[in-house]
C-alpha cells in the first residue's frame, strides 16, 4: 500500500496558500469559546473541509461543565465530551481534548487542577510530535502518546503506582478504553 503524503493548507497574511506536512495529531488553541449551557461552541483556525484527522484543541472553559457536555468545532453539530467532565470541569479550565470530526470527543487533561481527580490532573504540560505529557503539581506525571494506529496510549504515575489506559477510536464513532 503506497502511502499518502497529506499535506495542510494554511493561508499567510499576504494571501497565499503555504502546504505543511499534517500530522496525525495536529494541535489547535482556540480562538475563541461561547456556551450554551451544556456546549462549547469552539472556533480554532482550521477549516471544517480540512479536519481529516483526529486534533488536539485547548479551550479554556468560559462556564462550568453541566448536564451531557458537548463540544462543537466551528459551527460543526456538537457531540458529547467522553472522560470525567461533569463536576471537575469549571469556568476558567484551561481543556485538552481530542477531536475526531463530529464523530468523538475525549477530555484529555485539565492543565490548571492542583490535585488527581480520575482521569484529569493539573500541572504543566509539554506537546511533541507524537506525546504529550503532564507534569503534575503533586508529583504525578501522564504521558499521552498517539500512536501510529490512531490509537492512544495514556500512563499515569502518582505515589508509585502505574495505571495504562489504551484508548480506541473505533469506525462506527465509539471509543474503547482498556485500563490496567
Amino acid at each position: 500500500m503506497a502511502q499518502k503524503n497529506i499535506l495542510n493548507k494554511v493561508k499567510t497574511a499576504s494571501g497565499y496558500d503555504t502546504l505543511y506536512p499534517l500530522t496525525p495529531y495536529q494541535i489547535y488553541t482556540a480562538t475563541a469559546v461561547t456556551n450554551s449551557s451544556t456546549t462549547y461552541n469552539v472556533t480554532i483556525p482550521l477549516p471544517v473541509s480540512e479536519m481529516t484527522v483526529p486534533i488536539i484543541i485547548r479551550f479554556t472553559a468560559n462556564v462550568n461543565a453541566s448536564g451531557t457536555p458537548k463540544i462543537s468545532v466551528n459551527n460543526v453539530t456538537a457531540i458529547n465530551i467522553s472522560g470525567n467532565v461533569v463536576g471537575n470541569v469549571k469556568s476558567g479550565d484551561v481543556c485538552v481534548v481530542v477531536y475526531n470530526h463530529g464523530i468523538s470527543c475525549k477530555l484529555l487533561n485539565i492543565e490548571n487542577k492542583v490535585d488527581i481527580n480520575q482521569d484529569n490532573v493539573g500541572g504543566t504540560t509539554t506537546f511533541t510530535d507524537k506525546t504529550i505529557s503532564f507534569a503534575m503539581s503533586n508529583g504525578g506525571n501522564v504521558v499521552t502518546t498517539f500512536n501510529d494506529d490512531g490509537s492512544i496510549t495514556e500512563v499515569t504515575t502518582l505515589n508509585g503506582k502505574t495505571r495504562t489506559k489504551q484508548i480506541t477510536f473505533n469506525s462506527n464513532g465509539s471509543i474503547t478504553e482498556v485500563i490496567s
